[in-house]
Formats: C-alpha cells, sequence, structure tokens
C-alpha cells in the first residue's frame, strides 16, 4: 500500500541529524523523505559550505531516489530542524517536476494537509515556463544586438541563433 504521510513525517522527524562537520560545512538542518512510485522511501539531507546552500534536501533525496533505479516521486515530506514542515526550494522545482506525475507533498503536520505540486507552482510548465524563455530571449537578443557579446564567440552565436529560429 506505501507509505501515509504521517509514516514519511515521523521518519522525517526522526532522522534530523544537524551536525557541524568542520568550521565550513555543516549538514542535516532541512530533512526530506520523498516515496517513489514503486513505494520505496529515500531520504536526503541539506549540505551548507560557506553559509551557502550546496546541495538542498530535495536534491540529495532524489539523487538517492535515481542511485537505486527509481524514476517517479509520488509523495514528499520536508522538515526543518524544528520538525515544521516546509515547502521545496524554489531551485528544485524544475527536478521535482519531471520526476513527478501527481506528486503530492505535505504542507501541514498538524491537522495533516498536502497538496498536489500543481497546486504550489500553478500554471509552472505553461505560461510561467514560456514567459521566463520569452524574457531570456529578449534579454539575450538585446545584448547581442548591442554588441556585448563577442561575435567570434561560438556559443553567443550559437544562443543567438537557436533563440531567434526555434523562441522568437
Amino acid at each position: 500500500m506505501g507509505k501515509s504521510f504521517k509514516d514519511l513525517y515521523n521518519i522525517a522527524v526522526s532522522s534530523k541529524t544537524s551536525d557541524s562537520i568542520s568550521p565550513f560545512i555543516s549538514t542535516g538542518e532541512i530533512i526530506c523523505v520523498v516515496l517513489s512510485e514503486n513505494d520505496n522511501v529515500y531520504k536526503g539531507i541539506n549540505i551548507i559550505e560557506d553559509n551557502q546552500l550546496k546541495v538542498s534536501a530535495e536534491e540529495s533525496a532524489i539523487s538517492s531516489l535515481l542511485s537505486e533505479g527509481d524514476k517517479k516521486i509520488k509523495k514528499m515530506v520536508i522538515v526543518n530542524a524544528l520538525g515544521e514542515v516546509i515547502k521545496p526550494s524554489n531551485s528544485t522545482y524544475d527536478t521535482i517536476l519531471d520526476l513527478s506525475d501527481n506528486l503530492e507533498v505535505l504542507i501541514n503536520a498538524n491537522p495533516l494537509e498536502y497538496k498536489k505540486i500543481e497546486e504550489l507552482l500553478p500554471d509552472y510548465y505553461g505560461t510561467f515556463r514560456i514567459n521566463t524563455w520569452f524574457i531570456l530571449a529578449k534579454y539575450y537578443i538585446i545584448c547581442y544586438n548591442h554588441n556585448c557579446f563577442k561575435e567570434e564567440n561560438p556559443l553567443d552565436v550559437y544562443i543567438y541563433d537557436f533563440l531567434v529560429s526555434n523562441i522568437l
């Protein structure tokens, strides 16, 4: 049958392992537990180096899931060091969306409440991404047309040509 959100939350809270590895590296302030479509449970912790997030707990859990051969996430629970439920970090939404079909994310432990990932980011695959691409494309073309880029740089020329022929 698989694990319930209560089970996943309890796993996350009992897995809290905040630790200072060195004066510059700390881990475990955030714990992520994911349930795969095959009902396997994977955990991940965040890694902070020099006061900057290097690996999010979500990325860590997803890495564990993928390294064991699972491909899709069914449920996700993320808690902080106080046991409070938190939402996925913005930087991981693309990966999470690409690895999920109908993913449910716990948003409150008491009372138990969860939402589909799409409800946390309405229209993320729709106009949000399209608008982001258009903004990027327009910025790149403006910079290119104002000689911000060097024409001899093949990457700049390739990106410009791609954007003009495929996006705009």
